[in-house]
């Protein structure tokens, strides 16, 4: 689990850290602390919410990044998981696992990024979409 979770998260902290640092030059977190808002409260309300937008974005990239690097850690450390299913199918030429396997990752993957696409919304109601 933590030889697929740490290059994620580092990279996930990284993208975020910088678009928090560019955030906090916009003119609305000026406008904010003028208002008298702490610097915890306008980091935590404001700079924030704008900053995990790229974050949220490359977590719905990530999670097949994700499943890519499961079959290879599982390979590698002999654990058994989808992976080591689908690798062992495609030695064996077992064509409907393999094509189930790939189905299923692919399912995934769609929600994944609805489900992305739907934070949006969440987040920053300026993006939901078009009117």
């Amino acid at each position: 689990m933590l030889t697929l979770a740490i290059p994620l998260a580092g990279f996930l902290g990284q993208v975020t850290r910088d678009e928090f640092e560019q955030v906090l030059d916009q003119p609305f977190v000026t406008t904010a602390r003028t208002r008298g808002m702490s610097d915890l409260g306008v980091r935590l309300r404001h700079v924030l919410r704008h900053a995990v937008v790229p974050a949220i974005t490359l977590s719905g990239w990530a999670l097949g990044a994700l499943i890519a690097g499961a079959v290879i850690a599982e390979n590698i450390f002999g654990r058994p998981g989808i992976g080591q299913v689908l690798v062992t199918a495609v030695n064996t030429r077992d064509l409907p696992t393999v094509s189930g396997i790939v189905l299923v990752v692919a399912a995934v993957y769609v929600v994944a990024n609805l489900l992305v696409d739907l934070a949006y919304a969440a987040i920053d109601p300026r993006l939901g979409g078009a009117r």
